[in-house]
């Protein structure tokens, strides 16, 4: 169990820095947008996009 915490550990440091970031996001924006009457009726007409 340690041995594969460990090598779980290495490969997320190994992920240091290499993660870009896009200035001016809004996750806020992007959750609200989810939210819309549209995004409602997408959700309750196709089953494959319920979230479990």
């Amino acid at each position: 169990m340690e041995y594969i915490q460990r090598r779980k550990q290495l490969q997320v440091l190994a992920l240091f820095g290499t993660v870009d970031y896009v200035e001016g996001h809004d996750a806020k924006a992007q959750r609200d947008l989810a939210r819309t009457p549209l995004a409602a009726e997408c959700f309750t007409t196709c089953p494959s996009l319920h979230w479990t």
